[in-house]
């Protein structure tokens, strides 16, 4: 009996050892599972994606609009593409104010102040205002614009009260990650649009030396630098050689990705040196024009992966002001035909933007 009760109590205790050993390899098994969906989360965390877009502007058939529909209007199809990036940016081609005098030029708009709180309603967080239409009423309609801009909790980019504002470097933190974003115009339509040292104004890159200091300044200081851009000829699909050689100095100083407006029309991208330059991104909101090409537009979508820079074309049609995504033959054509202007970059059938083989 004695020794039966020794060996039941061998086996009882083997086998409660045994337990132990599963319970303690399953246990391990979890442990490491739980290890490798941690590091796969913290790379899902650490990519910061943006999303960029062409000319605002909400006078003419887009205010027509607004009146009738509501200042949410013109954002109504490609908020959520807007909404889902952690920073979006947008060139403001208008004056947000009801104060000052018309300048001596062909055009000049002033927009409803409100549409500063619909930009950030719609997911906007940056604004850029380095181009040849904020300071179509005055000075006064530039600090306006900026005044409704932080108002509504968006960041004025390339303009201020004086020259240090106005070439600010602003840097923002997600996951992580600290993006530099830079605003300069080489389209302006006076010298004294230009910001001075007790001057307001916009920062000027016609002599872009000071630009390129900038960059090197900010890659000192973020994961990314990003340059918004005006320049270019209106209505031309192709970039003026001018355009071409100030993107490549500004990758050499040390930006990642270069984004332009201001033709009016969508133009080349292009891979160099690993970064990314967009050199057009048209209009977005904006009245009818009477050339097709000047009414198709498209949001690049930018991500940041560690390193590594991804990118791809949301295309859009301007209908009635608004934007309007793109689906089925009109998108695979539209992309096809980005794809032909961008000898130096591959835009694939679902809008990828990578280097050409």
């Amino acid at each position: 009996m004695k020794t039966y009760r020794k060996y039941r109590f061998a086996w009882l205790a083997a086998g409660i050892l045994a337990l132990g050993l599963l319970a303690g390899g399953l246990m391990n098994v979890i442990a490491d599972a739980k290890t490798k969906n941690a590091d796969v989360m913290i790379t899902s965390l650490d990519r910061v994606t943006l999303a960029f877009t062409g000319d605002l502007q909400f006078t003419g058939t887009v205010a027509k609009q607004i009146k009738k529909n509501g200042t949410s209007y013109p954002f109504t199809d490609v908020k959520p593409i807007l909404a889902r990036a952690d920073i979006a940016v947008g060139n403001l081609e208008t004056t947000l104010t009801t104060r000052g005098a018309a300048q001596n030029k062909q055009f000049t708009f002033r927009s409803d102040p409100r549409m500063a709180q619909a930009m950030a309603d719609s997911g906007y967080d940056l604004v850029g205002l380095a181009n040849n239409h904020t300071m179509d009423f005055g000075q006064d309609s530039l600090l306006d614009t900026i005044k409704h801009l932080q108002k509504a909790k968006l960041i004025p980019m390339g303009a201020g009260k004086n020259l240090t504002e106005a070439t600010q470097i602003h840097y923002i933190t997600k996951r992580g990650k600290t993006i530099a974003f830079l605003n300069y115009s080489r389209v302006l339509p006076s010298t004294s649009w230009m910001a001075g040292a007790n001057k307001p104004g916009l920062a000027s890159a016609y002599n872009p030396k000071g630009m390129y200091s900038k960059v090197r300044e900010a890659r000192k200081n973020a994961d990314m630098v990003i340059v918004f851009i005006h320049w270019g000829k209106e209505r031309m699909t192709v970039p003026e050689a001018y355009q071409t050689e100030m993107g490549h100095k500004l990758v050499d100083a040390g930006a990642d990705l270069v984004v332009g407006h201001h033709s009016h029309i969508m133009q080349p991208v292009e891979w160099y040196k690993g970064k990314l330059i967009a050199y057009s991104l048209g209009n977005f909101v904006f009245t009818k024009s009477k050339m097709d090409l000047c009414n198709q537009t498209a949001i690049l979508e930018v991500a940041l992966n560690g390193k590594r820079i991804q990118a791809n074309l949301v295309p859009a049609h301007i209908i009635n002001g608004r934007p309007r995504l793109m689906t089925g033959a009109e998108k695979a054509s539209f992309l096809n035909f980005i794809d032909r202007i961008s000898p130096k970059a591959t835009v694939k059938s679902d809008g990828t933007i990578v280097p050409s083989p």
